[in-house]
């Protein structure tokens, strides 16, 4: 769309159409919620209100999306994307996540890590024959290079430590917010181009190992499943 105003309009539409037939009385109710519970459970959906008494409900429920405050219930680290393209093309990305705790196998401090494997599946046919929509590039990215930040989020209590990694990533940017530390690094894979970043973290010297509850990773949803693979040794 050439103008905003009719893009909005049109999203709007869509979002108004697919409530009124999820509200229409006609859908299947248990399939219905077995659907909003997997796309809760991916990260795919989130609610936000203004009402401060629902959202102390929600909590840190993966509806209301916030990372938690603090390790009581879980020791979590982000591994989240964000597409830098003007296209569609982040179709074609996937992502896989490893990551490992050694909370529980040696003395203070502890260490988290997350290695995120990303992978432009477009191949050369494939881009070929994409619309310019869809293959858009952006501003300094060719068009077929599926470039996306990498944002890691560090658990409460921790600080950054280094970042490391295979093919073309670089412009690392380190700063703190929700009171985690955050690295964020880009990451430019080619046709049929992995690209690997591991960041490091380590507890801080007031944060004592027994401090962290079960370690957990949330990553962003993509088009595909994103395997998350997290090792804990010695943690039971």
């Amino acid at each position: 769309y050439p103008e905003n105003a009719a893009q909005d309009a049109f999203f709007e539409e869509a979002a108004r159409t697919v409530f009124d037939a999820l509200t229409a009385g006609d859908t299947d109710v248990a399939l219905l919620i077995d659907a909003l519970g997997k796309a809760a459970a991916e990260g795919r959906l989130m609610y936000q209100t203004t009402d401060a008494t629902v959202m102390q409900a929600l909590g840190t429920s993966p509806v209301a999306g916030p990372l938690p405050a603090n390790n009581e219930d879980a020791t979590v680290l982000g591994v989240f994307i964000n597409d830098k393209t003007i296209g569609k093309v982040q179709y074609y990305l996937r992502n896989e996540v490893i990551a490992e705790s050694t909370q529980c196998s040696i003395d203070s401090p502890a260490t988290f890590s997350a290695e995120a494997i990303v992978t432009n599946v477009l191949t050369p046919e494939e881009y070929a024959v994409l619309p310019p929509y869809i293959n858009a590039g952006g501003p300094m990215i060719e068009r077929g290079v599926n470039a996306v930040d990498v944002v890691f989020y560090g658990p409460e209590g921790t600080e950054y430590v280094g970042i490391d990694g295979e093919g073309a990533w670089g412009d690392v940017r380190v700063g703190q917010h929700l009171n985690r530390p955050v690295v964020q690094v880009l990451v430019e894979p080619g046709l049929l181009e992995t690209v690997k970043v591991k960041a490091l973290f380590t507890a801080t010297a007031s944060q004592a190992n027994e401090s962290f509850a079960p370690f957990e990773v949330r990553a962003t949803p993509l088009p595909f499943a994103t395997p998350i693979t997290v090792t804990t040794p010695g943690c039971e």
